[in-house]
């Protein structure tokens, strides 16, 4: 009988356990049970940022949604913007802080070198065509606006129109993203201009055909 409730007590303490690590996995904010909206991920400082990044073990997840930008406007995922003025101070209200991104071993304030998932949705973009990568319409712009050497992946997102990745990367030091992934991502359009990664990676994607709306002989997407 001893032996009886030995094991049941053992059990009990075992289920316990596993429903206190499946809570605080689920309560933790960005892991893959329990991801950013868009909007919060777009609202983190970048001391924000490295304190998510600890808390979910080095890898944020963010749900993308269903979104479309207008022509004349660019979209932005993270927080930041483009600005290559030289000569700027550090702004840590902004995840991609210019005179911090640059640095991936000493000097790293810890944001750099992490990685983000952006997963599933849509992303529109306003533009439809253009005539020649020295003439991109802003439209077309996605920013990525996360700190140097960060690994983004993009999982099961459909882009659809004209696409350049963009990335603040005349800081001080000069600063790249590492690897940008697009995993089973679905492309209605095409991918324009230079991608400022170590690594581009496409696994498991569907490219669909596409007319180039503004000049059908300027076709020439990235891949």
């Amino acid at each position: 009988m001893k032996k009886v409730l030995a094991t049941i007590l053992a059990l009990v303490m075992a289920l316990g356990l596993c429903s206190v690590s499946w809570a605080t996995e689920t309560q933790v904010k960005g892991t893959e049970n329990n991801p950013y909206d868009l909007n919060e991920f777009n609202q983190l400082t970048r001391e924000g940022y490295k304190t998510a990044q600890q808390a979910s073990g080095g890898t944020l997840y963010v749900s993308v949604g269903n979104f479309t930008y207008a022509e004349g406007s660019s979209f932005v995922l993270g927080n930041g913007v483009r600005n290559d003025t030289p000569g700027q101070s550090p702004n840590h209200s902004k995840m991609n802080a210019y005179g911090e991104n640059g640095y991936k071993g000493e000097g790293n304030d810890g944001a750099n070198g992490r990685k983000v998932i952006f997963v599933g949705g849509t992303i529109t973009s306003g533009a439809t065509g253009y005539t020649s990568i020295d003439d991109i319409p802003a439209a077309a712009n996605l920013l990525l606006a996360v700190p140097a050497y960060t690994d983004v992946e993009f999982k099961g997102v459909t882009f659809n129109n004209v696409f350049r990745f963009d990335y603040q990367l005349y800081t001080s030091p000069w600063s790249v993203l590492g690897e940008v992934k697009f995993s089973n991502c679905t492309f209605n359009g095409l991918i324009v201009g230079a991608l400022s990664a170590g690594k581009v990676t496409f696994d498991t994607c569907i490219f669909k055909d596409y007319k180039n709306t503004t000049d059908a002989n300027s076709s020439n997407p990235i891949w």
